[in-house]
């Protein structure tokens, strides 16, 4: 609220809305929170594409006897749409990876799992005096 540059900013509700201050303004204008507290969590895991998508999706039809069109077909989607996944200008969203999945007998979608620490607020926030600026009067 008072504009001045702080490292540290705490929780504090002022009229009624939640907002990050200097700890004087904190103190003076509203009433502090208690800080959040971080915890590490195991998301569920996060499924991507394979890098060598392409390359993968195209032997595998050819392979298989499979025509672009057929293709196009069986997956229940547009030729231009696979002629751009095969010639790597567009990533298949990962429903349409299960499709080709199925189809060609591949193996296009990872999954990874990471552990990520998880606040329970805002790491780093913006003050009133950052977003801000004053003119002064002449």
């Amino acid at each position: 609220m008072c504009g001045q540059k702080t490292e540290k900013t705490v929780r504090a509700i002022v009229q009624g809305v939640e907002m990050y201050l200097c700890e004087v303004c904190a103190r003076n204008y509203g009433r502090i929170l208690p800080t959040p507290k971080k915890h590490i969590t195991s998301e569920k895991p996060s499924q991507t594409i394979v890098s060598d998508y392409a390359e993968k999706i195209k032997n595998a039809r050819e392979k298989s006897g499979i025509s672009l069109t057929m293709l196009a077909r069986y997956s229940n989607e547009k030729e231009s749409l696979l002629k751009r996944i095969e010639a790597k200008k567009t990533l298949p969203t990962l429903k349409l990876a299960e499709k080709l999945e199925k189809i060609l007998k591949i193996k296009l979608i990872t999954e990874e799992t990471e552990e990520k620490e998880v606040f329970s607020g805002k790491e780093e926030s913006l003050t009133l005096g950052d977003v801000v600026t004053l003119k002064k009067k002449r």
